[in-house]
């Protein structure tokens, strides 16, 4: 089994005899859909004030061969297709108290820039 992001056990059976396994940084997107309502936090690290959320495009990525990842779309203005190729990258997530700027790995069309 491929799990993506890393886990220090397996999901399935919980065990520790696990193997790192590098994964391809383009795919294809399998699906996609917009989220509109901030999610829950804890665990999801988001804005207390319900104001300042913005929606943001959720999908699954297949990377062929190996596993399909749920992750954060960054398309801009691009128009999204089931099947089009995509490719992994590091977007702004949000700033923390301190003033830094958060980072979350995302997916986006191939050859779209950011």
């Amino acid at each position: 089994m491929v799990s993506f992001p890393r886990q220090a056990s397996c999901p399935r059976c919980c065990g520790s005899a696990i193997a790192l396994r590098r994964l391809g940084n383009t795919g294809h997107l399998w699906t996609w859909t917009t989220q509109e309502f901030a999610p829950k936090s804890p665990p999801y690290a988001v804005t207390r004030k319900p104001g300042d959320f913005v929606a943001f495009q959720l999908g699954y990525i297949e990377l062929p061969g190996e596993v399909i990842v749920e992750s954060r779309i960054v398309a801009g203005d691009s128009a999204l297709r089931i099947g089009m190729p995509m490719e992994l990258i590091f977007a702004p997530l949000f700033t923390d108290s301190n003033g830094d700027e958060v980072v979350c790995f995302a997916f986006k069309p191939m050859g779209q820039r950011v």
